[in-house]
């Protein structure tokens, strides 16, 4: 699991860096204006996804006890949803703590944990969501979206009762669409019926 989120947040950024660092050092070889500028942007971007690898890494290591569900629960999250799917793929189980509903956003504390439903009717932690009123999260004080990894909030205006503002992020299961799609083809809701089952968790 681990190998695939490092492989999500692009391990080489290190060495971009230094590339690109070295060639500045060296002045460039003689570079023109607008080829050092080039090594700069270079540089700049590297740092940058080197940042959010980090971030990425640290935000797994505060999670990753949630691929156990008992562990889920007993920081207060319940199920709140039947497996959700589209035609770009799915979003699987969600998870909810009604305490962690508020107009903030912390990266370590995300309001929804999502689950595949297995076989066996067990489910797998695939990744989290962050989700926060828009009502609210103005009302607050916040001219701006919110914004985590780099990354600003989407608006959905028609699931829930109010708009919310929202940011997934696949951190236990790779996402051919990107770390913070929305939908995700690799997931499957086949199984939803046996974790009904042995979860409660039913509905779409």
């Amino acid at each position: 699991m681990r190998r695939i989120l490092v492989a999500m947040v692009v391990v080489a950024g290190a060495a971009l860096i230094g590339a690109a660092s070295a060639r500045l050092t060296q002045g460039g070889g003689g570079a023109t204006p607008a080829e050092r500028d080039t090594l700069v942007l270079r540089a700049d971007h590297a740092a940058s996804e080197a940042a959010l690898q980090r971030d990425i890494e640290d935000l797994f290591a505060a999670v990753r006890a949630y691929g156990d569900v008992e562990v889920a629960a007993a920081d207060g999250y319940a199920p709140a949803s039947g497996c959700m799917t589209s035609d770009l793929g799915a979003q699987g189980i969600h998870l909810a703590s009604d305490e962690l509903f508020v107009p903030a956003v912390d990266a370590h504390a995300p309001q929804l944990l999502m689950y595949e439903p297995q076989a066996d009717g067990s489910l797998r932690f695939i990744g989290i969501e962050y989700l926060v009123f828009q009502e609210a999260w103005h009302a607050a004080g916040h001219e701006e979206r919110p914004v985590l990894f780099g990354q600003t909030f989407g608006l959905n205006e028609t699931l829930l009762d109010e708009p919310f503002y929202l940011l997934h992020v696949w951190i236990a299961q790779y996402n051919p669409l990107g770390l913070f799609a929305d939908w995700n083809p690799l997931v499957d809701c086949s199984h939803e019926g046996a974790v009904e089952a042995m979860h409660g968790v039913g509905g779409r």
